[in-house]
């Protein structure tokens, strides 16, 4: 695919489709539109200029109200909006296609600059489910540095149920006070969507793995941890992790 911008109108017809499929879904439940891009690393400085020129094109037509970007360790870009109804998106993918149709020109032009710098792209969207917050958290969305994820695909059938065992770990947490929180999120539309995510934010690497550390031993002392863990894996099929980094620099900040 040459051109970015024609994987950013197909998300947005894909949310678009999904909304008449579910009508149902349940309102002011906070939704992430997930755009990712695996990058080329030899290329990654072209697509970063290139993303950065999309970014303020973005901010003049007025095109999102706020993006975040993280960028992990093997060179992915994630691209979030956050929205709680999907009938939200319905008024964005609009919004969308009338500034493009109306900006062909200029807008082709910016993306074309990405021509070369991606192997592969994909969206999905995502739902919170369980989150975590200590009473004394060591940094907040403001001010992190670093972000884990983990992505656990389950194996079919067993969701529900090890969606129950994840509400029984964060009481678990909430008792001994865990030192790292969490969210814990469910792809609701997009390839994979057995798999739930977790996210943790720290101030960097070290500051996580230590703690993580420490969370895991208090929760291997507590009676029933250790049994809950294996029962957990006992449900998952696969599992993979990546670090990386919020991308100020890439995002769009809320506008004031």
């Amino acid at each position: 695919m040459q051109h970015k911008y024609k994987f950013l109108l197909a998300a947005f017809l894909f949310l678009f489709s999904v909304i008449s499929i579910f009508p149902q879904q349940q309102p002011n439940r906070t939704r992430l539109l997930v755009m990712q891009d695996v990058v080329q690393p030899s290329k990654f400085l072209e697509y970063e200029t290139a993303q950065k020129a999309v970014n303020q094109f973005i901010t003049k037509n007025k095109l999102a109200s706020a993006m975040d970007c993280f960028q992990t360790d093997d060179f992915t870009y994630m691209f979030t909006i956050q929205f709680s109804d999907l009938k939200e998106v319905d008024d964005l993918y609009k919004l969308w296609n009338d500034k493009i149709s109306a900006n062909s020109k200029e807008f082709g032009s910016l993306y074309s600059a990405f021509t070369g710098t991606i192997k592969s792209q994909n969206n999905i969207v995502v739902e919170l489910g369980e989150s975590y917050v200590p009473k004394n958290p060591i940094v907040t969305r403001d001010n992190f540095g670093f972000i884990h994820w983990d992505y656990f695909e389950l194996i079919p059938g067993k969701e529900w149920e090890t969606k129950a065992m994840v509400s029984e770990y964060k009481k678990m947490c909430e008792k001994l006070q865990t030192p790292l929180g969490f969210r814990q999120w469910n792809i609701v539309f997009g390839e994979n969507s057995s798999t739930i995510i977790f996210s943790t934010i720290a101030k960097d690497d070290i500051e996580f793995y230590t703690l993580n550390k420490k969370a895991d031993d208090l929760m291997m002392k507590e009676p029933g941890g250790q049994e809950m863990y294996m029962k957990f894996l006992s449900n998952v099929a696969s599992f993979e992790h990546k670090n990386g980094k919020p991308r100020k620099d890439l995002s769009i900040a809320p506008s004031k």
